[in-house]
């Protein structure tokens, strides 16, 4: 009977054990998963279709899709518009340390080749780049959904940012010729303008619309 009784025991206890491993298991997958935070317009899936083909061509995992670890963070910026080619700027912290991607494809809609490079130190430093970003409010701009604000033409530049924190996955998007209208339109452009001159070597020519070139020359005429 004694014999008996130990071993109902032990058999109750390993499977309390495995519940409750299973349990903190589902618990921990659960709490790993990342809210997405995405606006809800009918340009966000035209616009990522493209974004998604650029990334897949660079062999790089879709932002919402990659998992960030606490205290890290990946922010992608892309630069487009229908008549000339897509790029972006992928910047990582990983364990406090700072490293940047620049990928740029042959053409917006349905790339068909994309070049990953990765990038020098920003020209004012890491640490003080990504303060100027923080001040800029890349963190906390909304996506405003008017169609004023985030209709454009398909000539027209625009820019979509992607922010992934390991907790929280956010997208939002505005096109440069909104600028004068909306101020989270402008401020966006700023930071594109902000990004481009930091990140120009000055061995790129502007011929069309290239990203960092351009806003060098851009910046030099004063417009």
């Amino acid at each position: 009977m004694y014999k008996f009784s130990t071993r109902f025991i032990v058999v109750i206890i390993t499977f309390v054990i495995g519940v409750c491993a299973v349990g903190g298991w589902l618990y921990y997958r659960e709490s790993q998963k990342v809210l997405i935070i995405s606006p809800v317009t009918r340009w966000d899936s035209l616009i990522f279709k493209d974004i998604n083909k650029a990334t897949n061509l660079g062999e790089l995992t879709e932002l919402r899709k990659t998992k960030v670890r606490d205290g890290d963070i990946e922010v992608r910026f892309w630069r487009g518009s229908g008549f000339h080619s897509l790029e972006g700027v992928i910047l990582k912290r990983t364990n406090n340390q700072w490293s940047g991607l620049h990928i740029k494809t042959n053409e917006y809609y349905e790339p068909e080749k994309a070049e990953v490079k990765p990038l020098n130190p920003p020209k004012s430093g890491w640490e003080s780049f990504w303060q100027q970003l923080v001040d800029k409010e890349i963190l906390t701009l909304p996506q405003r959904t008017e169609e004023e604000c985030i209709m454009g033409n398909l000539d027209a530049i625009g820019y979509v940012v992607e922010i992934n924190d390991g907790k929280v996955y956010r997208t939002f998007f505005y096109p440069e010729s909104n600028a004068n209208k909306c101020r989270e339109a402008k401020q966006l452009a700023d930071i594109g303008e902000f990004i481009g001159l930091e990140f120009d070597s000055g061995q790129e020519q502007c011929k069309t619309t290239e990203w960092f070139a351009c806003m060098t020359l851009r910046k030099s005429r004063g417009e």
